[in-house]
């Protein structure tokens, strides 16, 4: 049996505002915590919506600094193109300017370079054999030497077609143009001679190509002759000029080369020099005139005058020496 002291107390149980105290403390606790999860988590939230923003805002930066150097080097690749070209541009207009120094008379040359062709046909006899030449590159005049050229370094006009300053000289033989040659070297210190019977056909045929006529196989649109001269020879550079940027290879003027003739090309040179040996009491001409037919002015086609021998057909270009 339990005794308890007559002077002791009886403990006195929770009264309902304690328990409403401790209830209100307890849903304290949770709301503050529920608040501190909400903020934790909207911290959370802001953080990996700020770090996805760094993010994109890198990559903006990132492609941005990417293009911005593809269009700097696009704009330096572009700058430095225009200043080769510029460059390049700048050295023909001098290399122009110093032919037509070298050449009072204006007479523009064209760059041939060298190559290896088949030289010939089998049409003809004196055009056989087709042989292998070779040639070292070389500078022919663009167009046959014109009245107002030839004027210009002899002081006269031989030419049958007055009153036609940029028509080619015609009506000079041979032998006129060795004159008219060591005057111009003379005049100018250069060192200008007619091409070799080679050096014509490979560059009439813009470079050894198996063209019929000089540039193709229109004579319509590369040469006046017969069908289209109106019996007379007509202004340089009129008609299309052929893959090298020559004019007039095939007709308007027969055109003199250095060679001798020989029947054939049986022991021709295979360098591209001129054949001087033969019968050189006949030179040889090339490319047909303005009288000529569609035969006579093709590529290959060969004739022969003698060295004093002259015609209102009858002109040259010039073969400059680099």
């Amino acid at each position: 049996m339990l005794l308890i002291p007559a002077n002791s107390v009886r403990a006195q149980a929770p009264t309902d505002e304690v328990f409403q105290e401790i209830e209100r403390q307890i849903k304290q606790q949770e709301a503050e915590q529920a608040e501190a999860k909400k903020k934790a988590e909207a911290e959370a939230r802001q953080k990996a919506e700020d770090e996805a923003k760094r993010k994109v805002e890198e990559e903006r930066l990132r492609v941005e600094q990417e293009e911005k150097q593809k269009l700097e080097e696009e704009i330096r690749r572009k700058l430095e193109e225009e200043q080769r070209m510029a460059a390049e541009e700048a050295k023909r207009k001098e290399e122009e300017a110093k032919q037509k120094a070298a050449a009072p008379a204006g007479i523009e040359f064209v760059d041939i370079p060298g190559g290896s062709f088949q030289m010939g046909s089998d049409t003809v006899a004196s055009q056989q054999p087709v042989h292998t030449v070779t040639l070292q590159p070389f500078k022919l005049g663009k167009y046959e030497v014109t009245q107002a050229q030839w004027r210009t370094v002899m002081g006269d006009n031989p030419s049958s077609f007055q009153g036609c300053d940029n028509c080619p000289v015609e009506s000079v033989s041979w032998e006129d143009v060795q004159g008219f040659i060591q005057k111009l070297n003379q005049q100018t210190g250069g060192h200008y001679r007619l091409p070799s019977e080679a050096e014509w056909e490979y560059a009439c045929r813009s470079g050894g190509k198996p063209e019929e006529y000089c540039g193709g196989n229109s004579p319509e649109a590369l040469a006046w002759y017969t069908d289209n001269s109106g019996n007379k020879t007509h202004p340089v550079g009129q008609k299309s000029a052929n893959g090298l940027g020559l004019y007039d290879m095939s007709g308007n003027v027969w055109e003199w080369t250095q060679d001798c003739w020989n029947e054939s090309y049986n022991g021709a040179p295979a360098d591209g020099s001129a054949w001087q040996s033969g019968d050189c009491g006949q030179r040889v001409g090339r490319g047909g005139s303005w009288s000529g037919t569609p035969g006579w002015i093709r590529s290959a086609n060969r004739a022969r005058d003698a060295p004093g021998g002259r015609g209102d057909g009858l002109g040259f270009r010039l073969v400059q020496d680099l």
